[in-house]
């Protein structure tokens, strides 16, 4: 059952009940005071006619005593009931006179007949008692009471029509069920358009839900709102654009890991085919020194290509796993070991390289951290030609580390793709001095663990500018 249906049955029920409850508590209302009002008028009418005849009881028995030719105490009481009831003149008043038996001496009823009288069980003098009772289609209230008349004891009722009491609160509930019926029919027609309009919203938060789930992943939700609807809708949007954002950083990653995949296959089919190729000619081949010797070199140079792939390796896998101690060190001392580490490197193509700067501290692990410099350093050493120089500078302020080399420089492209696993921007160059092109991607997951920032600006032919900025006020991890 959708949503709009349930709100508009649920507001027809609603409205139902709230009605109907309202016009029971409003009829019902009238008609008990209605009810009560007209018992209250027959008691009095019955102790009106009460009073009335027990005046005259006195004198009727005054000529009795003194008087032959007077009527019997019954003829009396019937002559009295008589003039009453020729007097009143209405369709829904009634008298009646029982004698101590219990047997009707006068009526101007034709409707009671062998019915039961409570109003006249265990009646004393001087106490009335009044029952509402239905005969038949209709409705009447019994008053009763005793009369005493010569040591003679008589049961006097009053009787009133009540039915047009009860004909009126049926006439009431007749005529509001066609108000109702007529509302209903209004009420319905408002609500099919209020319940659609309220949650048209939905459905088209719904149908956006459906076509996520069918990979539209840009599709969002247009809905002006200030309510809640509004709010769900803003918020399905912002999780729409995180789930596309994921999706495509996942699509980025996956693709990653293409290409990681396809290079590592390459860059270990490329030294094993040499390996395998100079070997199986040194096998085939006759025995010749001088041969032999370039074969067994390719095959070194070689072989420590896939030791050197192996190492980067193991270090990208182990960098993800190991739980490192941090601990503050000076960035001048790190980057000075990183130089002397690399010191043949730099005499060979006679750099000059210099260190310069205020130095600052941070936390670090100490191996990583002089990988990480080791790394960027020897590129800008490959990259730079001979009797080159390379800048080294530390801002202790800012806390960035510089690295400038005035080398050969690259395009927009290689730039930003030089952080991924097997990127070689001169592929043969990098092979002859034993790279594997996973140096930077290593630095990458060094600095993740670091808080470093990494900026690369650089232009071809001119040079590169490689910028570290320690984010964090101290550095690294210091909680690690």
């Amino acid at each position: 059952m959708k949503i709009w249906f349930k709100l508009y049955l649920f507001s027809i029920i609603l409205f139902s009940l709230i009605f109907w409850i309202t016009v029971f508590v409003i009829i019902e209302t009238f008609h008990n005071n209605t009810l009560t009002q007209q018992v209250t008028n027959s008691l009095n009418e019955h102790q009106n006619i009460y009073n009335g005849i027990n005046m005259d009881i006195p004198a009727y028995e005054k000529l009795q005593r003194y008087s032959r030719d007077t009527l019997s105490s019954t003829q009396t009481l019937v002559s009295s009931f008589n003039v009453y009831a020729s007097n009143y003149n209405s369709d829904n008043f009634y008298l009646e006179l029982y004698n101590d038996k219990q047997e009707v001496i006068f009526s101007n009823t034709n409707f009671i007949d062998n019915i039961s009288r409570e109003d006249l069980n265990n009646l004393k003098p001087n106490t009335r008692q009044y029952i509402i009772k239905d005969i038949g289609d209709r409705s009447y209230i019994f008053i009763s009471s005793i009369l005493k008349f010569s040591d003679d004891n008589y049961y006097f009722s009053y009787i009133y029509d009540l039915t047009n009491i009860y004909d009126e609160r049926s006439e009431q509930y007749n005529f509001t069920l066609k108000l109702y019926l007529c509302f209903l029919v209004v009420f319905m027609f408002l609500m099919f358009i209020i319940s659609n309009f309220l949650t048209k919203p939905l459905s088209k938060l719904t149908q956006a839900t459906i076509k996520i789930t069918k990979g539209k992943y840009s599709e969002r939700v247009s809905v002006r709102s200030g309510d809640e609807i509004g709010i769900l809708a803003d918020n399905f949007n912002h999780m729409a654009d995180e789930i596309s954002t994921k999706i495509d950083k996942l699509q980025e990653q996956n693709n990653e890991k293409q290409r990681f995949i396809e290079n590592l296959t390459h860059e270990l089919r490329t030294p094993l085919t040499s390996i395998i190729g100079y070997a199986d000619y040194l096998q085939r081949s006759k025995y010749d020194e001088k041969v032999f010797y370039e074969g067994l070199e390719y095959i070194h140079k070689e072989g420590q290509r896939l030791q050197q792939l192996s190492f980067k390796l193991m270090d990208l896998l182990l960098i993800k796993k190991d739980s490192f101690e941090f601990q503050k060190y000076g960035i001048k001392d790190i980057c000075s070991q990183s130089i002397g580490t690399l010191r043949p490197k730099i005499l060979e193509k006679s750099i000059d390289i210099k260190l310069i700067g205020d130095d600052f501290e941070c936390y670090m692990e100490q191996d990583l951290m002089q990988v990480f410099f080791i790394n960027f350093i020897e590129n800008a050493i490959r990259a730079s030609y001979e009797d080159s120089r390379i800048i080294i500078s530390i801002d202790s302020n800012n806390q960035q580390v510089t690295i400038t080399d005035y080398g050969i420089g690259m395009d927009q492209e290689n730039i930003d793709k030089i952080f991924e696993p097997f990127y070689m921007i001169d592929k043969s160059r990098t092979r002859l001095e034993n790279g594997a092109g996973l140096g930077l991607a290593l630095c990458t997951k060094i600095a993740e663990f670091h808080h470093i920032k990494i900026d690369v600006m650089s232009e071809l032919n001119k040079g590169t500018s490689i910028v570290l900025t320690f984010t964090k006020d101290q550095g690294g991890n210091q909680d690690a």
